[in-house]
């Protein structure tokens, strides 16, 4: 009887550990197919993401407004990509405003030398869109998207071009309009040696060569941040 029950009980325990160890197995099968799934998932997102990066990435910004007080229509083109060719070129908010004063007295804080270029900017007198005038440049106010403003008939002078998209949003940040003001002061023959020697050191330790060569160049008409047509 004793051995039976041995047996007995040997059995259940072998059963007991076969079921544990396919349960086990049912359990990381599962586990490894989930993470399949969110691995998948994962990859499919990314791959998302990184299609509508290139997409919003693409073509050049055609600009078009119209003028209800004299009935005339003006066309311009820039780089700006489908992403940022929108409306929202047009509008500014208050929280944009704050943001770039608040960037700009961080920079003439950390170069002493530029907080005239900050003062004569146009940061401190940016106002905000009104929602009488946010309507109306809706209304008035369209841009597409073209291949480039080359194909669409826009023509570049010859030994001049068009500000890249990244030197088009850089122009727009408080760094950019601080730079290009100091870059300004530092060439007016009308102002004092000391604004001009505080904008030229304004310039030389805060912004890089190729950033103070293209305030230079925009200065000098070789490139240009949009044409008409």
């Amino acid at each position: 009887m004793a051995s039976e029950s041995n047996v007995m009980i040997y059995t259940k325990s072998k059963v007991l550990n076969i079921l544990f160890t396919f349960f086990l197995m049912l359990y990381f099968l599962s586990c490894n197919e989930g993470s399949d799934k969110i691995q998948a998932k994962n990859e499919r997102e990314q791959t998302l993401m990184i299609v509508l990066s290139r997409f919003n990435e693409e073509g050049n910004c055609k600009r078009t407004i119209f003028n209800e007080n004299t009935q005339t229509t003006s066309v311009t083109c820039n780089r700006y990509p489908r992403g940022i060719c929108n409306i929202d070129l047009s509008i500014v908010s208050s929280g944009e405003i704050t943001f770039q004063i608040n960037e700009g007295r961080k920079l003439a804080e950390r170069v002493v030398e530029c907080d005239l270029s900050f003062l004569q900017s146009g940061i401190l007198s940016t106002t905000s869109t009104s929602q009488t005038d946010e309507q109306s440049l809706r209304k008035n106010v369209t841009y597409i998207t073209v291949a480039s403003c080359e194909a669409d008939g826009f023509l570049i002078p010859e030994g001049k071009r068009l500000t890249l998209a990244s030197e088009l949003t850089f122009l727009e940040s408080a760094r950019g309009k601080i730079g290009r003001t100091a870059s300004i002061l530092r060439d007016n023959v009308f102002l004092t040696q000391t604004i001009r020697d505080r904008a030229r050191i304004c310039l030389s330790n805060e912004f890089t060569l190729d950033e103070r060569s293209l305030f230079d160049d925009l200065k000098s008409g070789k490139v240009i941040t949009e044409i008409a047509k």
